[in-house]
């Protein structure tokens, strides 16, 4: 019986192929529309003969390196607006590393496909759910533009991954209220696990580098959450 739910396009990639095949085949059992591959030149070559809605990086051992996948994604023209999310990435430090280059989602092992098939829902649904929403959320100088994943900040443009303009819009959008992480998280990852919501740090932490002069707007109530405060024209560069 068909649930009305998209059938998400997933790429599932790993330096050692057996173990993305391995993963792709548990995802294809739970209803996931699933290619897999090894590395990331053949992922190049399979995002341009069927793109796929989200890349899920199969991990063992280190993130960290010139090497890794994670960069690769970030770089590579066809996979850098792609949503990406890192399985298997139990250390906090390549967690860390996976969030700060743009990863949707970390799931720590042990993990089962219905998990990982949650966590890719969680992330792909606002997506394609969003046809009510306006393309573009805007703050005075400060600009999102949801199609092209990008910030306008006073006519500059700064590319942003697809959960950086998630969340920067609903800040936007509940302009002057605190949304506290539980929200966030919800909104934006569409889980509430409250553990994982350093995540929402990150993020947050990136985002203002990319604002810019217009940081401040984006400020943060201690023991609470995050708001979106619009300050006069002519002090954007208030210290919070």
């Amino acid at each position: 019986m068909s649930t009305g739910r998209p059938r998400f396009k997933v790429a599932v990639v790993a330096e050692q192929p057996q173990r993305a095949e391995a993963l792709a085949g548990e995802l294809s059992a739970v209803g996931l529309d699933v290619r897999h591959t090894g590395g990331a030149d053949a992922l190049e070559l399979l995002a341009q003969r069927w793109p796929p809605d989200i890349v899920v990086l199969q991990s063992r051992g280190s993130l960290i390196g010139p090497q890794s996948l994670l960069q690769r994604l970030r770089t590579v023209r066809p996979l850098q607006s792609l949503p990406f999310i890192v399985v298997g990435a139990d250390d906090e430090a390549d967690q860390l590393v996976a969030f700060a280059l743009g990863a949707s989602d970390c799931v720590a092992s042990p993990f089962t496909a219905r998990q990982v098939a949650a966590r890719i829902g969680a992330v792909l649904r606002p997506r394609f759910t969003a046809t009510s929403v306006s393309a573009t959320v805007a703050s005075g100088p400060v600009r999102v533009d949801h199609a092209l994943k990008t910030l306008i900040v006073g006519g500059r443009r700064v590319p942003l991954t697809p959960t950086e303009t998630q969340l920067l819009s609903e800040l936007i959008r509940a302009s002057d209220r605190v949304l506290d992480r539980g929200t966030l998280m919800r909104s934006v990852f569409g889980i509430a696990a409250l553990t994982d919501s350093r995540r929402i740090d990150f993020h947050i932490a990136t985002l203002r580098r990319k604002l810019g002069p217009f940081r401040s707007w984006l400020r943060t109530v201690r023991g609470v959450g995050f708001a979106w405060r619009k300050l006069p024209a002519d002090k954007p560069c208030a210290v919070k």
